[in-house]
């Protein structure tokens, strides 16, 4: 519980709704994965996490541990355009500037103050890490859901 009140809460406490409401899927794990930490962490470590391994464990001991931010950023991404069509990516910049704009006004990167729509280099490198995340959470997750059957026909139920 402090963990959670010392990192990610104060960015989603009051827009748990919203970010639900906006249907991000596995993109909200990405949201929880960059703000688990502050944006120093990442920014001193910029390198890694822009030029991440995505054969991280394949020639070496490696383990994927997922409580280890580098094991999560070391997932298959598929980067590059790949066979992508115009408005998948274009919902992702989408996602991202939204994210960014939240990300902005509760003061866990940028200026505060400045209320100007354009995103400056921190702002940017924050977007491409954070859409990295977004890849990774979504080739590597998928949903679970449990059906419950609580008559004798499944009609009934």
């Amino acid at each position: 519980r402090q963990n959670a009140n010392d990192t990610y809460h104060k960015y989603e406490c009051l827009y748990t709704d919203i970010l639900y409401q906006a249907h991000l899927g596995a993109w909200h794990l990405a949201y929880r994965a960059l703000t688990s930490r502050p944006w120093a962490f990442f920014s001193d470590n910029l390198d890694q996490y822009l030029n991440h391994n995505e054969k991280s464990g394949v020639d070496n001991d490696d383990v994927y541990k997922s409580e280890d931010i580098m094991s999560f950023n070391n997932l298959v991404t598929h980067d590059g355009v790949g066979c992508k069509q115009a408005p998948e990516l274009m919902m992702q910049a989408h996602v991202v500037v939204f994210l960014l704009r939240l990300l902005k006004k509760l003061q866990y990167v940028g200026d505060t103050q400045n209320n100007n729509l354009e995103l400056d280099d921190e702002l940017t490198l924050v977007g491409r890490v954070l859409h990295h995340f977004m890849r990774a959470a979504f080739y590597n997750t998928h949903e679970i859901t449990e059906i419950e059957k609580t008559g004798d026909r499944w009609e009934n139920n």
